[in-house]
């Protein structure tokens, strides 16, 4: 399944009692003591534009770069740990995320921590022209101001190698909802399922439809809208 977004950016409790020493300590994004990962803070987010050479050459991939985010939501030792398969995409992704891009920071209880190991994926896709990256967060807007799932699509066949492994769950994943109501933008990284529960999720968020959020009154792109589907084994 091809994952056709238009410019994507891809995305456990316990108490923590280690006192001032610990606060300072550098954590793994996956350590079980992180109890929210960073969060891309939109408020801060400049324009990525897709390269030219990139666009008249047809390139699409998927960029997944791999940082450490500070306490206070500075990224530092981003490298390209999955490549798109394209060399300029890859450079433009690791140029955004080195030079700027700011975070809310992972937090281990109610304490902002360092961490590093994140993985921060951004799909390229040539199915829009160009557009300033210009949002609104979903967790922040009014109820009445958000996008809504007008028409779930059905789900489709049960992925072979998810079948053959016994993988079932739910899958949870978080879109940006375009100003024409279309998906704009996979917001976090999905969570539960494998790779091919993953991008069967997508495919159907992609096919279903949606009325777009707003933002005084006019239509208006909306990020974090949650899809989730539950992957039940066939008997």
């Amino acid at each position: 399944v091809r994952m056709i977004f238009r410019a994507i950016v891809l995305a456990a409790a316990v108490a923590v009692g280690a006192g001032a020493a610990h606060a300072q300590e550098v954590l793994d994004a996956n350590d079980p003591a992180v109890t929210a990962k960073p969060i891309l803070d939109v408020g801060k987010v400049r324009p990525l534009t897709y390269p030219a050479a990139s666009r008249r050459s047809r390139e699409e991939g998927e960029t997944t770069i791999t940082l450490c985010v500070s306490a206070a939501g500075v990224n530092s030792s981003a490298k390209v740990s999955k490549s798109s398969g394209y060399r300029r995409l890859d450079e433009a992704t690791l140029d955004w995320v080195s030079n700027g891009l700011r975070f809310k920071p992972a937090r281990a209880g109610d304490k902002a921590v360092d961490v590093c190991n994140y993985s921060f994926t951004y799909v390229w896709f040539l199915g829009a022209t160009p557009k300033e990256l210009d949002f609104r967060e979903y967790s922040r807007i009014s109820e009445q101001d958000r996008p809504l799932l007008l028409t779930r699509a059905s789900e489709p066949a049960y992925p072979s190698t998810s079948l053959a492994n016994g993988v079932s769950g739910t899958v949870k994943v978080e879109l940006c909802i375009g100003p024409d109501g279309k998906v704009a933008a996979l917001f976090k990284t999905p969570t539960g399922g494998d790779d091919a529960l993953v991008k069967a999720t997508l495919a159907m968020a992609l096919a279903s439809t949606y009325s777009p959020g707003k933002d005084r009154g006019r239509p208006f792109e909306i990020c974090g809208m949650p899809f989730e589907h539950t992957w039940v084994l066939p008997h």
